[in-house]
Order: C-alpha cells, then structure tokens, then sequence
C-alpha cells in the first residue's frame, strides 16, 4: 500500500466514517460496502486509527498497528468501535 492517500481517499474514508457513526448513534444497520466504487488502495489490506472529537474535544479512539482488513472496513469498524468506547466509559464515569 502506498504511504499517501489522495485526497478522493481521504474523502471516501471519512464519508464511510461519518455515516457509519450516524447509523450507529440512531441504531440502524450499516448497509455493505460498495467495493466496486473503491479504489485498489480502499480495498487493500490497512491499519488505520480513528479518534472522535467534539468541538474539538477528545471523545473516543482506537485503531490497530498492523494491517488485517482492507482500509475502508478497517476505518468503518474502528469508528463503530470507538463509538461504543464513548458510551462505556460514559457509563462508567462518576457523575460530577
């Protein structure tokens, strides 16, 4: 895999980020990915690190360090998973 995505990469990978938090915060279930419409380095296999902010504020983080599925499901399941981080540990702060 290359070092640089192009900027149509970048911007596939967060729309995939984006809707995949929207679908996980209302409940609905992720459709599949289309991957006929990405491209050889989207379905590549990749790591990647997904970290949520709020009004620039940390919320949530994960990713791996070593590749194991392609990028754009790498980044869909880190996103969902960095979700369900900030609702646990939600639950599990004192409250103030």
């Amino acid at each position: 895999m290359e070092d640089k995505l192009t900027p149509e990469e970048t911007q596939t990978l967060l729309h995939i980020a984006r809707q995949s938090l929207e679908l996980a915060v209302r409940g609905e279930k992720l459709p599949p990915l289309d991957e006929a419409t990405l491209t050889p380095c989207l379905r590549e296999t990749g790591a990647s690190f997904v970290t949520l902010t709020v009004r620039g504020d940390l919320r949530g983080c994960i990713g791996a360090l070593e590749p194991y599925q392609p990028l754009a499901m790498d980044v869909r399941e880190h996103t969902i998973a960095a979700r369900w981080k900030i609702r646990a540990s939600r639950r599990s702060s004192p409250k103030s």
